[in-house]
């Protein structure tokens, strides 16, 4: 049986044991076994990860306002170690979920409405996780007229058009993959997913997106891609529509 391991980060204990107990039994009810551990020092825990000590968690729920470290500096540290764990911010400065952007969060919860929030949150972060083990995630065959490559789809970061060739930047290596195709085949094969065609030689993946500026988008990466000035309304739109289906924008 899956089994699911939590943090919750908090510099209230009863906000931080409310949290965890509202994970356990929702996760509890899905029939899943769940371990969440509770910490009310944001201190402690930022030394833990320089120590590698926290960086196994499955997700790590995140008050954004706290004392020595915030939120966006424990995300930012989580980042640096590993991007296999899934940050969840929780924050009743609803006008901070733009700062958190920078750490691609997996989500944000209203303290004001935590309980309406989390819920569905929980249920969606459970699927996700089971799609992902069991290899039945969002693997993309990309056919060329030669060859077949199987490229997960969350771990594309943005895919540029060269002539008759679409270079596939990913996160797992320097080199992107070269295949012979169209974009307009390739972001046929993405289907409904995360992804803007925010120029006619360029695909970006959401998930990555940091900023958008009126001629370009800058990735969490460092990295940027160019923006056509027909599409800069339409980049702006979808990435808002992203974002409100990932649970950002209830506010």
């Amino acid at each position: 049986m899956k089994s699911f391991y939590f943090a919750v980060l908090d510099d209230s204990k009863i906000a931080a044991d409310s949290v965890s107990n509202a994970i356990i039994g929702i996760v509890g009810q899905a029939g899943y076994a769940v371990t969440c551990d509770c910490y009310v020092s944001s201190e402690e825990f930022y030394n833990k990860l320089d120590r590698g000590g926290v960086i196994d968690y499955d997700a790590v729920f995140l008050d954004v306002n706290m004392p020595t470290y915030d939120g966006i500096d424990i995300g930012t540290k989580i980042r640096h170690y590993s991007s296999r764990t899934e940050i969840i911010y929780i924050s009743g400065q609803e006008n901070r979920v733009f700062d958190c952007f920078s750490v691609r969060p997996y989500g944000f919860l209203r303290k004001s409405r935590f309980l309406e929030d989390i819920e569905p949150l929980i249920k969606r972060f459970i699927n996700d996780q089971i799609s992902r083990h069991s290899g039945q995630g969002n693997i993309v065959a990309f056919r060329s007229k030669t060859s077949i490559v199987n490229i997960r789809g969350d771990e594309i970061k943005y895919i540029e058009s060269v002539k008759d060739y679409q270079y596939i930047h990913i996160t797992e290596s320097k080199e992107p993959v070269k295949i012979r195709s169209s974009l307009e085949k390739i972001f046929e094969q993405l289907g409904d997913s995360d992804f803007i065609r925010c120029h006619k030689a360029f695909l970006v993946n959401c998930k990555f997106i940091r900023r958008i500026d009126y001629d370009n988008i800058t990735l969490i990466t460092g990295e940027t891609v160019p923006v056509g000035r027909t599409k800069i309304a339409e980049v702006r739109e979808k990435y808002i529509l992203y974002n409100r289906k990932k649970g950002m924008f209830k506010i």
